[in-house]
C-alpha cells in the first residue's frame, strides 16, 4: 500500500501532538498529548478517518522518525504493514525496514476508542452549548496575535471564547479580558449568553490549518473539518 498525501499529512500532525501511535486494522486512527492516563485530563485528543485502510495491529514508537524514513522514499514509499516491522521499499528496490512495537511498550498511546465516544455523548448532553464556525484564515489571525499580546506569559493567556449579546466571538485573552490584551473575531450569532469558556494555547496550537465547526462546552471544545477532529478541554484560569 501507499499512504496517501492527505494521510501523511494528518500523521505528521498527530507526530505534533504525540510521538507515539498505536494502529489497529481501520482506517481510523487517533492521538492523544502526552498526559495520561490518555482521555483523562490530557490536554488534547486528536481523530482521524483516513482514505488508507492499516492492516495490523502494531506500534510505533517514533512517529517523527517513521515519516522521515517515508520521506526518503520521497512519500511515495510501496508500504508493508506486519506485527513486527514496517517495510518501506522504493521503486528501484531501495528498501529499509522500521520496527514495530507492542501497545504495552507505548506510554502515552493507549487510548480506547471508547474514550471518544464518551467526549461525543458528553458535548452533546451538555448545557450550554455555543456553536460556531471558524475559517483557517481566522485562526491563524488569532494565533499571530496571540503570540503578540501574551508577552512571553504563555501560562496566563489564553484562546477564548464569547458569547453574549447574541453573538459569538473567539479570539485571545488573559483571564481578566484586559482591553489592551485582547483579540476576538465576531463568529456568528448564539442565544446563549454571558459564557466565557477559556482554552490552553498549547492545545489549540496544534491543530491543523482547517476550516472548522466548533462546539463548545463548560468542559471541552470540539473542532470538526471535513478529516480529521480534535477535543481538548476548557481551562479554568489559575
Amino acid at each position: 500500500m501507499r499512504l496517501s498525501p492527505l494521510t501523511v499529512e494528518i500523521l505528521n500532525n498527530f507526530a505534533s501532538i504525540n510521538t507515539e501511535l498505536y494502529l489497529r486494522p481501520s482506517s481510523e486512527i487517533w492521538t492523544c498529548a502526552e498526559a495520561g492516563p490518555c482521555g483523562a485530563g490530557t490536554p488534547l485528543i486528536a481523530y482521524a478517518e483516513v482514505e488508507d485502510l492499516f492492516p495490523v495491529e502494531c506500534g510505533i514508537y517514533d512517529l517523527n522518525r517513521f515519516l522521515a524514513a517515508l520521506s526518503v522514499f520521497d512519500n511515495e514509499a510501496e508500504i508493508k504493514f506486519t506485527p513486527e516491522e514496517i517495510i518501506l521499499q522504493g521503486a528501484k528496490g531501495q528498501m529499509m525496514h522500521y520496527p514495530t512495537t507492542t501497545e504495552e511498550m507505548l506510554k502515552w498511546s493507549h487510548l480506547d476508542r471508547a474514550v471518544i465516544d464518551t467526549l461525543k455523548k458528553n458535548i452533546k448532553e451538555a448545557q450550554p452549548q455555543v456553536h460556531f464556525d471558524i475559517s483557517q484564515h481566522e485562526i491563524v489571525q488569532v494565533q499571530r496575535a496571540a503570540g503578540i499580546l501574551a508577552g512571553g506569559k504563555d501560562d496566563d493567556y489564553y484562546y477564548t471564547v464569547i458569547a453574549d449579546k447574541d453573538k459569538v466571538r473567539f479570539g485571545c485573552s488573559d483571564e481578566k479580558l484586559t482591553r489592551n490584551k485582547t483579540f476576538f473575531v465576531e463568529c456568528g450569532h448564539t442565544k446563549v449568553d454571558d459564557v466565557v469558556i477559556f482554552i490552553q494555547r498549547q492545545a489549540f496550537g496544534k491543530v491543523l490549518n482547517r476550516d472548522y465547526k466548533v462546539v463548545a462546552t463548560d468542559n471541552v471544545i470540539q473542532l470538526l473539518s471535513n478529516d480529521v477532529k480534535y477535543y481538548m478541554p476548557t481551562v479554568v484560569p489559575k
